[in-house]
């Protein structure tokens, strides 16, 4: 499922400049689909330490996603290039791990 969704559906309407990587998964039914990834807040004047983790959820199985938000609303930056990475728990819980850039 993740192959097909991955070539089709992925969308950015605020976050522009996803490099890293980023996380797709979704639930075991297959719903709700999710996606993070880092890249400048809209308006950043500030390079790395103004970037953010965003995500985006799908409760359409990938046909369609609300638009991304922060995924932290803390400024913690992050470093581009470096790998992004997500993992969804048991319970549905989504965690994203990146390294932050600290903010000055």
């Amino acid at each position: 499922m993740l192959r097909r969704f991955r070539a089709r559906n992925e969308r950015h309407h605020l976050a522009y400049g996803l490099d890293g990587g980023s996380f797709r998964g979704g639930d075991p039914q297959g719903n709700n689909v999710y996606i993070t990834w880092h890249a400048p807040k809209p308006g950043n004047t500030n390079d790395e330490a103004g970037r953010g983790v965003f995500i985006a959820r799908s409760a359409m199985k990938g046909k369609s996603f609300d638009p991304e938000t922060p995924a932290i609303t803390k400024p913690t930056g992050a470093w581009r290039l470096l790998r992004h990475a997500g993992v969804r728990d048991s319970r549905g819980d989504v965690f994203a791990l990146y390294r932050r850039r600290p903010t000055r």
